[in-house]
């Protein structure tokens, strides 16, 4: 928008500045001149081009005249016809600028970058203090992730104009990139004094000042942006992973909930929210959110394992396998979630499923790991001495939990040793560890023996 409205009224400006009395060119009236900046502000290209269509319809050749045409037809994204408008407007002035940058735009637009990138070279070698073409190569070079080279451009646009707007949003965003977040706050500064209608310049302010530590800062800032633009959705989403920050969950879930509101298929705001929902054990709305996030991005794969969670807690086994199967498919080096898919297989009661998916299994495990003596236990249960064993020798309180849930539940499953699994158990769920998977569902095998008994 900032690059489409600075295109059109500077040229606009010109056409009408260059009238003489001895011209026969048309020159805009006001009131259309007015009409066409008007829609061009308020992002209207179909109204902009009615406006110069009226202006312009009795001298539609004049290059000059042609040359707002074919910006005019850029800002309503119709590249393809304004670059074959700019191409014989080149034809006919191939010093022109003007015309050059506006080319440049239209084969960026069309996709062509190697064609973009070389009429800019052409122009800043023509006249290398141009600020649009010095900080639209610096653009590209962001684009391409040169930080160097797209800094180095956007400081030649700054050095001509250091209000220069654009340049000072590149470069405050070439410094994000870079982690020198302490100068990219301070070249947002003065993008926020340049334009303090822009919401962006707050957004991107605020983002220095999450990485900075300054949290109520950058909560203002997006604050400032949601003003500005209050149907931004993404200004919310970042909002929310402040509070998040903060562990202010409520304001949050408010935010991440309008961010829903207004793109409704914008799958992180659901991902956050089951986040925050997981974490207060309110597994059955986690669910709610994390199926809404498998149906709007399947290949999301960090939902697999809180659903095959839920519905290991809904003793939905069949469903809780393939979950974890997925869950594993994407993360190989996960191997719990392999030997949770076949827990679930066998407490669905399907022993050979469970042997088959473990035979495969134990050629992906480390062999001689404990991952690995599980599964062979769980195909052949009468031999527990190498797990207990690992569970003795395992230092780390997590692993032994780990091994112990396991273990636990195949004593469960062939109805002996039932107070060693409840020992277990308990064990496990005084480690308080709400975020390992194993101590989510030993805490609810705990609550489900007390429920049947």
């Amino acid at each position: 928008m900032i690059i489409m409205v600075s295109l059109i009224i500077p040229v606009m400006v010109w056409i009408s500045g260059c009238q003489t009395a001895t011209e026969k060119e048309p020159v805009i009236e006001d009131t259309q001149y007015a009409s066409i900046s008007h829609y061009v502000a308020i992002g209207d290209p179909q109204k902009a081009m009615e406006e110069y269509e009226k202006a312009y319809r009795q001298d539609e050749n004049n290059p000059k005249t042609r040359l707002l045409h074919a910006r005019l037809l850029l800002y309503a994204g119709m590249a393809g016809d304004a670059l074959e408008e700019l191409k014989q407007l080149r034809d006919i002035d191939p010093e022109n600028t003007d015309i050059l940058f506006s080319l440049a735009m239209a084969y960026g637009l069309e996709g062509k970058r190697k064609q973009q990138k070389e009429i800019l070279s052409i122009l800043i070698e023509k006249d290398g203090n141009n600020t649009q073409a010095l900080s639209f190569m610096g653009e590209m070079y962001l684009e391409d992730k040169n930080l160097d080279k797209a800094q180095e451009y956007f400081d030649k646009t700054l050095d001509q104009d250091s209000g220069h707007f654009v340049a000072l949003m590149g470069k405050g965003n070439v410094l994000i990139r870079k982690k020198e977040y302490k100068k990219a706050e301070a070249v947002f500064d003065k993008a926020v004094e340049e334009d303090p209608r822009y919401p962006f310049a707050y957004v991107d302010r605020a983002t220095t000042k999450r990485a900075l530590k300054d949290r109520e800062g950058a909560i203002a800032d997006l604050s400032e942006a949601i003003k500005i633009e209050p149907d931004y959705y993404f200004s919310y989403v970042d909002r929310g992973r402040i509070y998040l920050d903060m562990r202010k969950k409520d304001l949050a879930m408010t935010d991440f909930k309008k961010a829903m509101e207004i793109n409704p298929d914008y799958f992180l705001a659901y991902v956050y929210a089951a986040g925050i929902h997981q974490e207060r054990e309110e597994y059955e709305e986690a669910a709610v959110y994390y199926k809404k996030v498998m149906e709007l991005k399947p290949e999301y794969y960090y939902a697999y394992s809180p659903l095959g969670t839920y519905y290991y807690m809904k003793e939905n086994w069949e469903e809780s396998s393939a979950m974890f199967k997925k869950a594993f498919a994407y993360e190989k080096s996960e191997y719990n979630y392999g030997l949770l898919a076949a827990l679930a297989l066998k407490k669905a009661g399907q022993e050979k499923e469970a042997t088959e998916y473990l035979d495969g299994l134990l050629k992906l495990l480390p062999a001689e790991s404990w991952y690995w003596h599980m599964a062979r236990f769980y195909i052949n249960s009468f031999n527990d001495y190498y797990v207990i064993k690992a569970a003795d020798e395992e230092k780390n309180k997590l692993i032994r939990a780990q091994i112990l849930f396991y273990l636990a539940n195949q004593y469960m499953l062939s109805n002996k040793y039932m107070n060693a699994a409840m020992t277990y158990l308990t064990e496990i769920v005084s480690l308080e560890r709400k975020d390992i998977t194993e101590w989510i569902l030993a805490d609810w095998e705990l609550k489900h023996l007390g429920e049947n008994n």
